[in-house]
């Protein structure tokens, strides 16, 4: 089963995006892997939207330029993709200690959750391909983008696990970060009002 990986990428960052296909390759070799690098986009939001329409595999995964996936985190994926459940991961620091398993939503991350335990968000969603058609796209954002495709994904009946095997490890606070940091409110905004839109309200009958 082939996965398609998309990996946007800003000027400046190309000894991290080189490190991060490297792994993806090293991790999946073979005709069953598709990188589809997305450069100089303004936010990672349009990144994915751009990224989605040149890829071929019979699952997606929206990426970073700054992830490390361990052997294993394409099989562990893909089983909870299969069953119409939403993926999250697990992210390690470089130094190996735990960031993440799985996340709430709005930046709030969790720690300690057991294999399969039910959570809100991904940080990397991944999905079977076909699903983008209902699922996508993404808000054009860079904060919250993640947040806002999972709870698309929910509102297509797909169910928010974490996975242990689905394993990352995030290189988050290199160069190349701070200048977009100032967007994270902004963004916090537009995913709030998207969420308020009528496709999202909840009608009594």
């Amino acid at each position: 089963m082939s996965v398609s990986v998309v990996i946007p990428t800003i000027k400046g960052r190309e000894a991290l995006v080189e490190r991060t296909v490297a792994a993806f390759r090293a991790t999946l070799p073979g005709p069953d892997l598709q990188i589809v690098l997305v450069k100089e986009r303004m936010t990672i939001g349009r990144a994915w939207n751009d990224g989605v329409p040149a890829c071929e595999g019979e699952y997606l995964m929206l990426a970073a330029d700054d992830v490390l996936p361990h052997p294993g985190w394409h099989e562990a994926a893909m089983q909870a993709a299969s069953n119409d459940y939403y993926p999250a991961p697990r992210l390690d620091n470089p130094d190996g200690s735990v960031l993440a398993t799985g996340s709430m939503g709005g930046g709030w991350i969790l720690t300690g959750c057991s294999d399969w335990a039910p959570v809100v968000s991904s940080q990397f969603p991944f999905m079977r391909r076909e699903l983008w058609r209902e699922i996508g796209p993404s808000l054009e954002i860079h904060y919250f983008a993640d947040d806002y495709i999972a709870a698309r994904a929910r509102s297509a009946g797909l169910i928010p696990v974490y996975r242990e095997g689905y394993r990352m490890t995030h290189l988050e606070g290199l160069p190349g970060r701070a200048e977009m940091v100032n967007r994270s409110g902004i963004d916090r905004l537009a995913f709030e009002q998207a969420m308020c839109e009528p496709r999202w309200a909840t009608v009594a009958v």
